[in-house]
């Protein structure tokens, strides 16, 4: 059984000590929040500074908690930040067709929610570091992808055909032909119109002619329609 200890009230520099606590918190959290909100992300400026007030709070809170019960452990609370910040994670991965959406969102979310523990904890070095080390991760090392893969581009195909059988191995056939990769596939059964439809995520690392690859692909024995994006 833990031993309680009489709180004490902080004094006026525990209080304001406090409010720096947040205050650099939300600094911090805006910074990344910015950058999102700059992509047009569902989570952006608002979503990472509340986030990040909010794990330095609790993270206040895990620390008082320990002052006030001696046995207490102050990373017990701290600790459900990371597991429960996944759920919030999971809100900003949107899903478009066979196009996924949100992963860099959700981890910034997630490395927000350590940020402000880290703040709480006053980490402040640690913290100024991981906070610059994101943002410098998702401003500028996107400009250094397209500099390393600038022959290569993602695109959702999708082809509808009136039977299955050979289908597959047919459509991989035609798509190696023109150097594309399948990322990911998905299949779905069209019973009212009794069709199947391919949904691939695909790869290409050269400039694709789509009319010809159209053409391969509807010289497929049963396919009815395709479409890239």
């Amino acid at each position: 059984m833990d031993t309680y200890c009489a709180y004490v009230p902080p004094d006026i520099i525990g209080y304001l000590y406090d409010l720096l606590v947040l205050v650099v918190a939300a600094a911090l959290g805006g910074i990344i929040g910015f950058e999102r909100e700059r992509r047009d992300q569902p989570a952006g400026l608002r979503t990472h500074m509340v986030l990040c007030v909010g794990a330095a709070l609790v993270t206040l809170v895990s620390l008082q908690v320990a002052v006030t019960y001696s046995n207490a452990d102050p990373s017990r609370i701290a600790a459900q930040i990371v597991s429960g910040i996944g759920f919030l994670g999971a809100g900003a991965i949107l899903k478009y067709g066979t196009t996924v959406r949100g992963l860099t969102t959700a981890t910034s979310l997630w490395t927000v929610a350590g940020i402000g523990m880290a703040v709480g904890f006053h980490l402040w070095v640690p913290a100024v570091i991981a906070t610059a080390l994101v943002y410098f991760a998702m401003e500028y090392m996107r400009r250094l992808e397209r500099t390393l893969f600038a022959g290569r581009s993602f695109k959702t195909i999708t082809v509808t055909a009136r039977d299955a059988k050979g289908l597959l191995s047919q459509v991989h056939g035609a798509l190696e032909a023109f150097d594309i990769t399948i990322i990911r596939l998905e299949v779905s059964d069209l019973l009212l119109e009794k069709k199947i439809q391919l949904h691939l995520y695909v790869k290409t690392r050269r400039e694709l002619d789509v009319s010809k690859l159209q053409a391969a692909i509807e010289r497929i024995e049963g396919v009815v329609e395709f479409d890239i994006a």
